[in-house]
């Protein structure tokens, strides 16, 4: 449903909506009232009720109730009294409010699991499957006259730190971690938890000078906002394989944690650049 949904431009859904209720209700004008149409008017109602506010949904289902009603009552009034005639009004709203609310309702429960399938639980930021595809969509399309750049992040002897201060401890440390990649993204760029204390972050730079001074920046912020971190960075060109994205950057990691730890190593695809 949200797959099919997301192919539908925002703006159109009350166009298509009232476009379908006229349609259905001129059908049950001429079809009379022995041929129930019924079923047909649920399909506007999922679709402004998965899409837009609560009050849109219920100014939607009167709408409906309108037209519907007016149909029957067009098509063959004689045969109906005042009273069946509000008897029908009531029942048919109460009918698609509740099936409005029923589908709002499993819209919501859809978007609170996708947001927990793709959000790392102890810092808030996407999880490894989340950034995959992040990663994938911006490779598909990437940032116009930029260099993307993939840089992994390694808490330097985060298992020391736990063993000494306790898992607490090394939680809130993650967590400022995670605040740090996150403040440091811009526009068109995102950051994410591989697990442990493996992070990694997307960066749109200019040209070499700026991605050195970005990733300084950034392992420097690290220090002194959270711990000591070592930083492998690698660049990222449009239809390459991410595991060998990840292989570029994990040997720039390693040379970061070979020469002592605390800071950076670009990788540009022939040589290393170190950024204290």
């Amino acid at each position: 449903m949200n797959r099919i949904l997301s192919r539908i431009n925002l703006r159109f859904v009350w166009p298509i909506a009232l476009i379908w209720i006229v349609f259905i209700a001129v059908a049950d004008y001429y079809t009379g009232v022995l041929v129930t149409l019924s079923a047909f008017y649920l399909l506007p109602v999922f679709l402004v009720a998965w899409t837009r506010s609560r009050p849109e949904t219920h100014l939607l289902v009167i709408i409906i109730v309108i037209a519907w009603t007016s149909a029957n009552y067009f098509s063959d009034g004689d045969h109906l009294s005042h009273g069946v005639i509000v008897w029908n009004f009531f029942i048919r709203w109460l009918h698609l409010t509740l099936t409005a609310e029923l589908a709002r309702y499993v819209s919501l429960l859809l978007k609170i699991n996708a947001e927990l399938a793709n959000t790392d639980s102890l810092t808030g930021i996407p999880n490894r499957r989340s950034f995959n595809s992040k990663l994938q969509d911006l490779m598909a399309s990437p940032a116009l006259g930029k260099i993307i750049t993939f840089t992994l992040i390694d808490v330097d002897f985060f298992k020391g730190i736990n063993d000494n201060h306790g898992h607490p401890h090394g939680d809130a440390l993650l967590k400022r971690v995670a605040q740090v990649l996150s403040k440091e993204c811009m526009k068109n760029e995102f950051c994410g938890r591989l697990g442990g204390d493996e992070f990694v972050i997307i960066l749109c730079c200019e040209d070499l000078p700026d991605i050195k001074n970005r990733i300084k920046r950034l392992a420097t912020r690290l220090s002194d906002e959270a711990a000591s971190c070592s930083l492998g960075t690698s660049f990222v060109n449009k239809g390459e394989l991410i595991p060998d994205i990840f292989e570029q950057a994990d040997k720039a990691l390693y040379q970061t944690k070979s020469n002592g730890r605390g800071f950076a190593t670009i990788f540009d695809g022939m040589r290393y650049h170190e950024t204290i």
